[in-house]
């Protein structure tokens, strides 16, 4: 959050405490909007509603750990539902065409594309906190992580004695397209 956000999470904050039959004083206020400056309003404005309806914390007053732990959730969701459409378009032979560069990095981090179609499932399932770790990471993934079978093989075989075969025929892709299967979830 920055500045200029700062009255319309006041005025959110307060309606919250407003809500359990408190007033929240200006300074716990400043302090909770410190503490939640590094996400956004709309994270923070969506982490105060998840507070309010959860029934396990929710009928005690929000404090900042409230906030960011429900924001963790919804983050970790996103990154979930991304790592869902990977698994389902898993072709180690095609080479990925991401729309999304987290996905990408999150691919990068459990080892590389053509490393997920050769794994079991308890391997997969072990590496799923590396791919939202990547996600997040910010990260750009090396070339050679996000490579199908066939274009590596290309790349190593053709291109060093016939480069103009790699162009001519180029290599098999896969389009990933994890963004609006996030939005549905």
């Amino acid at each position: 959050m920055i500045e200029k956000d700062f009255k319309t999470f006041a005025e959110s904050w307060a309606t919250a405490y407003e809500m359990y039959g408190k007033t929240a004083s200006p300074a716990v206020t400043a302090g909770a909007f410190s503490l939640l400056s590094e996400y956004s309003l709309d994270q923070v404005l969506e982490g105060i509603g998840a507070h309010l309806k959860d029934p396990k914390h929710g009928s005690f007053l929000p404090k900042p750990g409230d906030v960011v732990r429900h924001i963790q959730a919804a983050d970790e969701n996103e990154a979930m539902a991304a790592l869902g459409v990977v698994k389902k378009m898993i072709n180690p032979y095609l080479t990925p065409v991401f729309d999304d560069p987290r996905t990408a990095a999150g691919v990068a981090a459990m080892g590389g594309w053509k490393a997920l179609g050769e794994m079991t499932t308890r391997e997969w399932d072990s590496l799923v906190p590396r791919f939202i770790e990547g996600f997040y990471s910010g990260e750009k993934p090396a070339k050679r992580m996000l490579r199908g079978i066939v274009q590596e093989d290309m790349e190593e075989r053709i291109a060093n004695t016939k480069p103009e075969l790699v162009e001519r025929f180029g290599h098999g892709t896969i389009a990933v397209n994890t963004t609006g299967a996030r939005r549905l979830n």
